[in-house]
């Protein structure tokens, strides 16, 4: 067994989506990073093949909406053009005819986009919902169509496999109507083409380009985790053991593997072992499966006018189908990827696509161009491919599954995704071991984005204050310090003068954080008094995410227009979406104007949970109405700091 001499600031498990953002987010911050990684590359669920006259890709294809979207940004930041793909269906049938283009196409359409959501009470699946509002619109717009049985059962089997492989789920009855998943602005289906969405992992570790890649940050692959030993006390570090005898030890560990690693191993992953509602969420949360064939030939073979076509059953075809050969009426669809011209992609999920993986090749390879030929053999001459790959996402021990998905346990257990992000702590509150991964963002879960996203919010857990990523001792002791007597602290970016007026010091400068000039006393809740003269070291702070039973200095800016600038300065909880202030919620003065302007630092308070509680607040040059937190005045900075008896909803 090895040992690393020199522990990290934090470990990351997993470098997918979620574990390379929170490692460069860190690693870019100045901490010291470690990424354990039981496969032999990077990119988890992404993962990106050069095939054909091109690349493919075996997991995530698109990025999904461009408003606010790390991936698209870093993408355009970097002048890689993504390109959008339109989802337009050239529809087959059975028998080999052609089906009705335009008319799929609107249904389709209508059903994805415009078919609304459900009534609130509304508990059924999402077949049932989309049937339902489907049905109408056919009345509405198709009434010769309503009595057609076999056309509606086609397009309904369609839509199913269409939500199904959308979702990875077996059966679109299986997935919620109240589904909280929320689509970012912006085109849908935005292809990385030719270059593939593994140059989204090159431009994140800066080795795009042949750049040089991230210095404090050290990469092991082919190192799979077994263990990981946190201190509940709050002693000494957390040691990660992995299969091959090394152990590592860090501050924080990060864990970004899939819902359905957790799923398989949590009993053994953790010691000591997760608590009974992290345990209860891992069970309530369905993760599923979607996996693609993909083949090659020496010349694409179909139409050049169409990229995508779908395949729908006609009843008494799919009857004569033998038993043994029924999965192939379980694929969807068949598409052109635009990385490579030559090659094409067969799609299916469920428990089919779990069956298929373990298929031989060869068996899988000629039901395969048997259906294509089914399809399109009257309107195509289909030669044999020269090469097939497929994707394994549920027999591969290091992902169990391909994203997740809201079941319709969803209503009963409407936070099981909030507890599969809420981080494992100690006794004195520090998050020792913290959870990132598409299954726990609340609203882009099953995208790459929302994978991104979810490791972005983790790493920002540790840095939003400075002192939150523990060194020695805790948040409460590094209080305790500066409540007996004069500290020397960094402070990040401060010294020079930004857009905004403020002036920040720069990154090496050290300052001393004064004595504090008050003692501390226990106060009623209406009690309006500054407790704490704050130096220029929270002169600066990140949009903190900091967490229950932590108290972590924020310093809150508000533009006011005409150069006027004023900030102050709270110890805030808003881990969950509850923002604790001093002052009674029902005495918030109304909301600021339309035009008023909230800002925070250059890092951007808008990703920040608190962002809709700070909205409710009204500010004045003299005082701040969100109650005695404290202002700007001439240059004194006051701040107010919630003790544990304070800590009362809607008190602090």
């Amino acid at each position: 067994m090895s040992f690393n001499m020199h522990p990290y600031d934090v470990i990351i498990v997993g470098l997918g989506c979620a574990g390379v953002t929170a490692s460069t987010t860190l690693v870019r911050a100045g901490k010291k990073v470690l990424g354990l990684e039981a496969m032999d590359r990077i990119g988890g669920r992404v993962k990106t093949v050069t095939f054909g006259d091109g690349v493919v890709e075996e997991g995530a294809e698109w990025i999904h909406g461009t408003v606010k979207s790390r991936i698209f940004d870093a993408a355009v930041k970097h002048n890689v053009p993504i390109l959008p793909q339109d989802m337009v269906f050239h529809a087959l049938q059975s028998d080999g005819t052609q089906a009705d283009h335009k008319l799929i196409n609107d249904l389709i359409e209508f059903a994805f986009e415009k078919v609304g959501k459900p009534p609130k009470d509304f508990t059924g699946g999402l077949g049932e919902f989309i049937t339902g509002r489907v049905m109408e619109y056919v009345k509405q717009n198709y009434p010769h169509l309503v009595n057609d049985k076999s056309f509606l059962t086609e397009f309904f089997e369609l839509m199913n496999l269409y939500i199904n492989n959308h979702e990875s789920s077996n059966d679109w009855n299986d997935v919620s109507a109240q589904s909280r998943y929320t689509e970012l602005d912006g085109h849908q289906h935005m292809s990385w083409h030719r270059h593939g969405y593994k140059t989204f992992f090159e431009i994140m570790l800066n080795t795009y380009k042949n750049g040089p890649g991230l210095p404090n940050l050290d990469i092991k692959l082919n190192t799979e985790v077994s263990q990981i030993v946190w201190p509940k006390d709050g002693a000494g570090d957390v040691k990660v053991s992995c299969a091959d005898g090394s152990t590592y030890t860090a501050n924080h560990v990060i864990v970004t593997v899939s819902l359905g690693v957790l799923k398989d191993r949590h009993k053994t992953l953790f010691n000591p072992g997760l608590p009974q509602e992290k345990i209860k969420a891992i069970e309530n949360t369905s993760i599923g499966v979607m996996d693609k064939i993909i083949f090659k030939f020496e010349e694409p073979w179909w139409p050049k006018q169409c990229l995508f076509f779908a395949f729908l059953w006609k009843p008494e075809d799919k009857e004569r189908v033998p038993k043994e050969d029924y999965w192939t009426t379980r694929i969807f669809a068949a598409s052109n990827p635009m990385g490579s011209r030559n090659a094409l992609t067969l799609w299916t999920s469920g428990d089919v696509a779990k069956m298929l993986e373990t298929l031989p090749e060869n068996l899988v390879k000629r039901k395969c161009m048997d259906l294509l030929r089914k399809f399109m053999g009257k309107i195509c001459v289909i030669p044999e491919p020269t090469g097939m790959i497929r994707s394994t996402w549920y027999t591969n021990p290091f992902t169990r599954g391909s994203y997740s998905y809201d079941n319709r346990l969803t209503l009963q257990n409407p936070n099981a995704r909030t507890h599969l992000a809420e981080p494992l702590r100690d006794k004195f509150g520090c998050a020792r071991v913290l959870f990132a991964g598409e299954a726990t963002d609340l609203t882009h879960f099953s995208a790459a984005h929302g994978a991104c996203d979810s490791g972005y919010r983790e790493a920002m857990r540790l840095l939003g204050n400075k002192y939150s990523i523990v060194v020695s001792g805790t948040c409460n002791d590094y209080l305790k310090s500066r409540r007996k007597g004069p500290i020397s602290a960094p402070i990040v970016n401060s010294g020079n003068k930004t857009t905004d007026g403020v002036t920040r010091v720069n990154s090496s400068t050290k300052v001393t954080v004064k004595s504090i000039k008050k003692n501390l006393r226990a106060r009623a809740e209406t009690t309006l008094s500054t407790l704490y003269d704050i130096e220029t070291a929270y002169d600066y702070h990140v949009c903190p995410l900091s967490c229950p039973n932590t108290y972590d200095p924020v310093c809150v800016a508000v533009n006011r227009g005409h150069g006027l600038y004023f900030k102050f300065y709270t110890f805030v909880n808003h881990c969950a979406g509850d923002l604790y202030y001093c002052k009674h919620w029902q005495e918030f003065s109304p909301p600021p104007d339309e035009g008023e302007l909230v800002k925070s630092s250059p890092l951007s308070w808008s990703y920040c949970a608190a962002n809709k509680y700070i909205q409710y607040a009204r500010f004045s040059e003299v005082t701040s109405s969100m109650g005695y937190y404290g202002w700007l005045a001439g240059d004194h900075k006051y701040s107010h700091i919630m003790e544990p008896h304070e800590r009362i909803k809607g008190y602090g």
